[in-house]
């Protein structure tokens, strides 16, 4: 099974509101007040070979959060979504790419725990084109906080509307953050 786990990651969060681990399904919805953006972090090649990135590899937020990520195997690809990139980001969006044959999962962790995180994601839609996404945050002690799944349709298309998950600790305990994009075979995909 391919799996393509293209992140547009952006939010942390530092206001506490809430009172449990919750999930946030829109970037609106988490109030962000800090962002990573992939082409901070690497130059991108607009045609291959594509810039690689090692695994694991460090990058510090806009306002100064220090973070890990890591795959399990394999680099890390930086790419631009592109009109004829077979992804469905907006024209221009800065992807971090963990390849078509490592099937996650993306682990990021915080230096500093953070109150909330979210990102965009998408799997390969070179086969199936259904997906679920996870997102699961965990605490400096490696108990769990949340695990969250969102449904998905990857598209080739730019500019196709990519699904956003994130999750929020009203506690500002989150130290790791886990994520995955699974093909999932549906009725919707044999058709």
């Amino acid at each position: 099974m391919k799996t393509l786990l293209a992140t547009a990651l952006g939010t942390v969060l530092f206001t506490s509101t809430a009172q449990a681990a919750t999930f946030v399904d829109t970037r609106e919805a988490l109030k962000p007040n800090d962002f990573l953006d992939w082409s901070e972090v690497a130059e991108v090649v607009v045609a291959p070979p594509f810039t690689t990135l090692p695994n694991p590899f460090s990058a510090t937020s806009a306002v100064g959060i220090d973070l890990n990520v890591s795959i399990p195997a394999g680099e890390f690809l930086r790419i631009d979504q592109t009109p004829v990139f077979p992804g469905a980001f907006d024209v221009g969006d800065s992807l971090l790419f963990t390849g078509i044959a490592n099937p996650g999962p993306l682990t990021i962790t915080f230096d500093t725990p953070v109150f909330g995180v979210g990102t965009q994601i998408q799997s390969a839609p070179i086969e199936i084109v259904d997906y679920i996404a996870k997102i699961e945050a965990f605490d400096s002690f490696g108990n769990s906080l949340g695990s969250f799944e969102r449904p998905g349709v990857s598209q080739m298309v730019a500019g196709s509307d990519v699904i956003f998950t994130g999750v929020f600790d009203s506690s500002g305990g989150i130290k790791t953050l886990v994520l995955n994009a699974k093909e999932e075979v549906t009725t919707q995909s044999k058709k």
